[in-house]
């Protein structure tokens, strides 16, 4: 028998907040990778990582639109091609300059506030969505997330964050040139916190699990997704992080490969700042 797994707790929120915030889901995705090359459209059970990852920000009931943000290479065309198939808005554009992508959706979009994600994590929980715009909502942040860095609480992949739309604009009009290859559309904002109200929304202690990753960057993590996936889907195939959580304690050996692939992080963390290091010193 399946252990019955406890909801999220909810923040109440009034029709007034309702009607009043309206909400952006973005996602920022490309077909080229170094590590993984052409993983938004690996399969996950039949269905591709990009439409797992549509499925449940579609099933968050606070969210009003989704936009696919991808770049304009040939390459990508076949990221376009899901979009239509799906029904989903998919814009394009600089491939390197994820700040100026984004920064041309919201000029074509308004909205309150915009959720960010990435397009390698196909097991984002609806449930954590909605309680995220609620809290970010009644706390009136300007940004609200679930984990960066230190401060995470939840599993790598399970990541939330939304911000008001003048903090895209101030990332993108303020920024200096050394910002113009951030992967993060956010980086402005990110080494100016001091300048906003930031709001961290921890996870119940009991699914406080940050050591866990549920993202697509390694082949390893790939086979992590997968047996997941086949343990849950169809029957289930919005489970939660709850339920994925569970099963990875479960099943030992898929926390000895979320090892195995921090292990290889570290190390090319590590590569990287002996570079560094070396270069400054020439």
């Amino acid at each position: 028998m399946r252990k019955r797994i406890a909801k999220l707790p909810i923040i109440v929120e009034t029709l007034t907040q309702k009607k009043m915030h309206r909400v952006i889901a973005l996602v920022q995705v490309r077909m080229s990778s170094s590590r993984l090359p052409g993983k938004a459209l690996m399969p996950l059970c039949n269905r591709p990582i990009l439409g797992h990852i549509i499925d449940r920000i579609r099933a968050a009931h606070l969210v009003d639109n989704i936009v696919i943000a991808t770049s304009n290479r040939e390459q990508d065309n076949c990221i376009s091609k899901f979009c239509k198939q799906e029904n989903v808005v998919c814009e394009r554009g600089d491939e390197v300059d994820v700040c100026k992508r984004m920064y041309d959706v919201m000029e074509k979009y308004s909205a309150d506030n915009y959720l960010r994600f990435c397009g390698d994590a196909p097991m984002h929980d609806p449930e954590v969505i909605d309680s995220i715009i609620r809290f970010h909502l009644e706390t009136g942040a300007d940004y609200t997330t679930n984990g960066v860095g230190q401060t995470r609480t939840f599993p790598l992949g399970i990541d939330v964050r939304i911000a008001k739309g003048y903090l895209f604009i101030d990332s993108f009009e303020k920024r200096d040139d050394s910002l113009k290859k951030a992967e993060n559309p956010l980086a402005y904002v990110h080494n100016h916190l001091e300048k906003y109200k930031i709001s961290l929304y921890k996870a119940p202690i009991e699914i406080t699990r940050p050591e866990l990753r549920f993202i697509a960057d390694y082949p390893e993590d790939m086979g992590v997704l997968k047996t997941v996936f086949d343990a849950f889907y169809p029957d289930n195939p919005l489970f939660g992080c709850r339920e994925a959580i569970y099963y990875v304690d479960s099943h030992p050996h898929l926390k000895e490969t979320m090892n195995t692939v921090k292990s290889h992080l570290s190390k090319r963390i590590s590569s990287t700042l002996r570079d560094a290091s070396y270069k400054r010193k020439c």
